[in-house]
């Protein structure tokens, strides 16, 4: 369980989400398996989880963009010489997902807000297009009118 209780809590602030988005899609989601190594004994997860095919981030990726976000730790079951591995706080970069739809949200609400103006625009741009397509008419059928009465002048 995560402690949330604000009381529980100090030294509070809001949390910037301007560039959550951009890390969220600077993500590279993966699928994977985790390592078998050479001795089974020394193999720290189950034989049910290795054969498992995993979905998540490789830490040094997200160390990229997202450094709060991950955490290091010693595996001492490994002959690497440097033994020291990096893990996701997958909660912690879960608040940069709210952050994106966040940001997502006020952009689709600007593009709203824009496309309801441009309909606006187009309808006020067919209603003047309209009434000079009637204005042109009427002065066609005037014209004409003018003309006729011209010719039958004429042919008196």
């Amino acid at each position: 369980m995560n402690v949330s209780d604000e009381r529980e809590k100090e030294d509070i602030k809001d949390l910037k989400t301007t560039r959550s988005l951009q890390r969220i899609l600077a993500c590279r989601p993966k699928f994977y398996k985790r390592k078998i190594y050479e001795k089974e004994d020394r193999t720290p997860v189950s034989q049910s989880t290795k054969e498992t095919v995993h979905i998540g981030l490789l830490a040094q990726d997200v160390l990229q963009h997202n450094p709060h976000c991950v955490s290091t730790w010693e595996n001492t079951q490994t002959d690497d010489e440097d033994k020291s591995r990096y893990g996701i706080n997958y909660g912690d970069y879960t608040v940069h997902l709210i952050g994106a739809v966040q940001e997502q949200q006020k952009q689709i609400d600007i593009l709203k807000q824009q496309l309801t103006q441009s309909q606006k625009d187009l309808e006020d741009l067919q209603l003047k297009l309209g009434q000079e397509a009637q204005r042109a008419y009427d002065y066609k059928a005037l014209t004409e009118e003018r003309f006729n009465k011209l010719v039958a002048l004429i042919q008196k």
